[in-house]
């Protein structure tokens, strides 16, 4: 849960819940072991969030899941791609991402999903995305259309090309030795 960004988005939570109702904003947080994580209970009970907030179990069938959600959060505190990004685009879902993120290189801030500065100020940012894709939602079809053209011209090859120019730029690929 904390690997994939859970605390910071209840931090977010927290600061949001002061400009929004539980009825504007509410978020679904893909988490199988909730049942089992009462100091997870706690925390929402303590900062009085847990109106904003369902738990759900592993998704069998995550297009059924994006049909339901209105923007995909990919909080993660490291995350190498984040294919939910694509997933979510490919669905016609806005996509927030923290620039930490290895997804957030395909999104370009306002144009085909939201960017946040992954650094000291975190959460600040998130809260102000979240904030930006709440106050832009009615005019997101732009931004879905480019999303799902970007998603979509995304192919497996394109990406094992990429990485491997990546690799043979760094010098020190061809300094190593395996043992």
């Amino acid at each position: 849960f904390n690997l994939k960004g859970g605390y910071n988005i209840l931090a977010a939570i927290r600061k949001l819940k002061k400009n929004f109702t539980y009825q504007q904003i509410h978020f679904k947080l893909i988490n199988p072991n909730y049942e089992k994580q009462w100091y997870l209970k706690l925390y929402l009970k303590f900062f009085r969030i847990e109106k904003y907030v369902d738990f759900l179990p592993y998704q069998d069938n995550i297009n059924n899941f994006y049909s339901t959600i209105d923007c995909l959060l990919c909080a993660s505190n490291a995350e190498a791609f984040g294919r939910v990004v694509t997933e979510a685009m490919i669905s016609k879902v806005p996509v927030i991402a923290g620039s930490n993120v290895g997804a957030s290189e395909i999104i370009k801030n306002g144009i085909n999903g939201y960017v946040y500065s992954y650094d000291k100020n975190t959460i600040n940012n998130l809260v102000n995305s979240i904030k930006t894709a709440y106050k832009e939602r009615n005019n997101n079809k732009e931004l879905i259309k480019k999303a799902y053209e970007t998603a979509n011209n995304i192919s497996w090859n394109d990406f094992a090309n990429r990485l491997f120019e990546i690799l043979s730029e760094n010098n020190d690929i061809y300094n190593c030795r395996l043992l």
